[in-house]
């Protein structure tokens, strides 16, 4: 699956014996993307974009519960700046949603 990240890959009309979904995903989990996706592409997003967004998504989690920037710095061995970073572009994309909601 890592292999594919960052592509789109497509997801056939139809199941076949040697479709590429089925050997990717597997039977199961093919035949539902054939029946719910068929015929169309599907962006895999990359495993280091998957890995940030959950790394970020820790560092907000940890934040928001107490712990201080030198804490999570350590935590995740990152600065400081990348911490406030990580912690505005999360308030900047909050103030964004509640604009775009009004």
């Amino acid at each position: 699956m890592k292999q594919f990240g960052g592509a789109a890959l497509r997801i056939p009309r139809n199941i076949a014996s040697n479709c590429r979904t089925k050997n990717i995903f597997g039977e199961t989990i093919n035949h539902k993307l054939v029946e719910d996706l068929g015929g169309s592409e599907v962006y895999i997003p990359s495993q280091n974009r998957i890995d940030t967004a959950l790394r970020n998504k820790a560092i907000i989690h940890f934040h928001n519960n107490g712990y201080s920037l030198t804490e999570l710095a350590l935590r995740f061995n990152l600065s400081r700046r990348h911490i406030i970073n990580v912690l505005g572009k999360t308030t900047l994309n909050s103030n964004n949603k509640c604009n775009a909601a009004l």
